[in-house]
């Protein structure tokens, strides 16, 4: 089983030495989300996945959506 992990980061375009780059980044963690996407459905809860991973630093708490049949998870960085 594979799981990707996303989050969406505003994008902006950025002139650097006479290029236009686009750069994705953000330091505001206000209504920041986080989706773990599996490859195949899986039995656990999003609490249940919410206590196996570690973080550094903040927290993640569970949001509600569509699940695309338990396998996507989203969470929101506290």
């Amino acid at each position: 089983m594979f799981v990707n992990l996303t989050t969406h980061v505003p994008e902006r375009l950025l002139q650097l030495n006479g290029e236009t780059r686009l750069v994705q980044a953000t330091n505001n963690y206000n209504k920041l989300k986080v989706y773990l996407y599996f490859s195949e459905p899986v039995l656990n809860s999003s609490a249940e996945i919410l206590n196996s991973l570690q973080m550094s630093q903040g927290t993640l708490l569970p949001i509600s959506g569509n699940d695309l049949g338990n396998r996507r998870f989203g969470f929101m960085v506290r």
